[in-house]
């Protein structure tokens, strides 16, 4: 039986908002997320926030209440996740004997399971002064509720930029003497080039069912210029890679991407961590790490120095742990998974039971990035009508099926991976599939070698997409 405090930090979108009358402006049920597109979309272009708010909280009353449990995507920010639901079921199980902590609720004891809900919009560093009044708060109760609680410290389980808010409040603000550990699930310790294609770019397909450009929306936000690469990524006309801050992204303002690239400086200024710190991370995904900029549109390429970095789909493998931390460092967790994927993969919560039980548990390694691994690419938006287009690569031509699962876990479509002969930048075989029929909705693209159901030798892997309406 765990005796910390576990808390759990959710990424981009992963909290639900209200406004200062208590009215939803973002949140999203089991199966809905067009539905909550549909209806909060004008509410989420109102979400917009002022220029010079910096790190301030928000002018506009809005709060977060809670996680996001199923499926949620906007359009143009980040990447499709598939919700929170699974891990909160995993650390809520009897075996682990977590409580959940709800000092809303008056007589209510004291728990340790935190699930700390934080208003994305903001700057990191705001939500990491959030996250220290939180944490702070329920570890003083539960030390307090029974004497072998006394000497309890907190786990961190974060995944996305939930990172960057824990690590803000460990490295800058005094909560490391706290910690038990960090695991981080995808975090962009030194951001994604992801985010300069969004940012400069705008929401790319024109999503028909929102009939809303939500790019103005996503340019407000302090936290997306926190999610700009730290790393030198953007090719010049000499082909010398270049950092964000030396060039002109488009329409960007200059001084929030500066302030962007300070914040991820601050926090690799600090003292090495105290804490074991451990980064799970996506790799063998097809992953945009690198940017180059064409008549004010940014275009992505997944090579570094001619060779595939791979990732999560988001977060490219190098960026998924922080700077000071060498690659070889045997602490980094690999799961050959998508960035949405990742708070619900089994292997996952494995790792998290033997870290928070200590005790034996079933180890499910990560495939060698070399060997038996299927990298998946495909467009977070799709629309309605439109059939869902899957790249497959692998080291041979085996047969591989494409399934489709909606947010009810059914199965919706089904295709069979087509060799053309294609090769991609680590010599492995690329194939071609599209998934036809499928409704709006939210899906899980899963890729798996149908003549071994065991997974023994060939690892399914999935990755996320939403079909607009």
């Amino acid at each position: 039986m765990v005796e910390d405090l576990v808390v759990v930090v959710p990424g981009v979108m992963g909290s639900a908002l209200v406004d200062r009358d208590g009215r939803a402006v973002w949140s999203v049920s089991a199966g809905g997320v067009l539905r909550a597109l549909g209806t909060l979309g004008a509410s989420l272009r109102s979400l917009e926030l002022p220029a010079e708010l910096g790190d301030g909280s928000a002018p506009d009353g809005v709060t977060a209440t809670g996680l996001i449990s199923s499926f949620h995507v906007i359009p143009g920010i980040w990447t499709p996740v598939r919700g929170y639901s699974e891990l909160v079921e995993f650390l809520s199980s009897r075996r682990l004997g977590l409580t959940l902590d709800r000092p809303d609720i008056d007589g209510a004891p004291p728990g340790n399971l935190v699930l700390f809900a934080y208003d994305w919009r903001l700057s990191n560093r705001f939500s990491a002064q959030c996250l220290k009044g939180r944490v702070e708060s329920a570890l003083l109760r539960w030390r307090a509720s029974a004497p072998q609680r006394r000497d309890a410290k907190v786990t961190f389980i974060c995944h996305s930029m939930g990172g960057l808010v824990a690590r803000w409040y460990l490295d800058r603000l005094g909560g490391a003497q706290l910690a038990r550990a960090l695991v981080t699930l995808g975090t962009p310790h030194r951001g994604a080039a992801k985010t300069v294609d969004q940012l400069v770019n705008g929401v790319r397909k024109g999503p028909v069912a929102l009939k809303l450009d939500l790019t103005r929306f996503a340019r407000s936000l302090p936290s997306s210029y926190e999610l700009l690469p730290e790393y030198a990524c953007v090719r010049s006309g000499a082909g010398e890679l270049m950092k964000t801050t030396e060039v002109e992204l488009g329409a960007l303002d200059s001084t929030r991407v500066a302030d962007g690239m300070r914040f991820h400086e601050q926090l690799d200024d600090c003292d090495v961590p105290t804490y074991p710190l451990v980064p799970v991370v996506g790799i063998n995904q097809p992953t945009p790490t690198t940017v180059e900029l064409l008549d004010d549109r940014a275009i992505t390429h997944t090579l570094l120095d001619d060779a595939d970095m791979g990732g999560d789909g988001t977060v490219p493998r190098l960026a998924a742990r922080p700077r000071a931390m060498p690659g070889t460092d045997p602490v980094i967790r690999g799961v050959g998974e998508g960035h949405g994927l990742l708070a619900a993969h089994r292997s996952v919560t494995d790792q998290l039971d033997y870290l928070l039980t200590a005790e034996e548990t079933i180890y499910r390694a990560a495939p060698s990035p070399d060997r038996n691994a299927i990298g998946v690419h495909l467009p977070d938006l799709h629309d309605a009508g439109d059939p869902i287009a899957v790249k497959v690569s692998y080291p041979s031509q085996r047969t591989l099926e494409v399934l489709a699962v909606d947010e009810a876990g059914n199965e919706s479509g089904w295709a069979c991976v087509r060799y053309r002969g294609e090769t991609d930048g680590l010599g492995r075989q690329v194939g071609h599939a599209t998934v036809d029929g499928v409704g709006p909705g939210g899906y899980t693209i899963v890729v798996r070698a149908p003549d071994d159901p065991r997974g023994a030798s060939v690892a399914p892997v999935g990755s996320t997409t939403l079909v607009l309406g």
